[in-house]
């Protein structure tokens, strides 16, 4: 059980990669409103700053 809680980090990681692709791509195609755009931006900054905090107090991974 422990190793499927400590997947959930490396997990949310690798989607985040994936949010940031996608919100990339919808600024370059400038696809929806600037509103929709910004915040979708907005949720990408605070996905890679969760990220950070997973790091900084080393959860990221099976550091156990």
């Amino acid at each position: 059980s422990i190793f499927v809680v400590l997947t959930l980090p490396v997990l949310s990681a690798v989607l985040t990669l994936v949010l940031a692709v996608f919100v990339i791509t919808r600024w370059i195609k400038k696809d929806g409103a600037f509103k929709s755009r910004a915040y979708s931006s907005g949720f990408c900054v605070a996905a890679v700053a969760f990220i950070w905090f997973l790091n900084y107090w080393n959860l990221l991974g099976w550091k156990y």
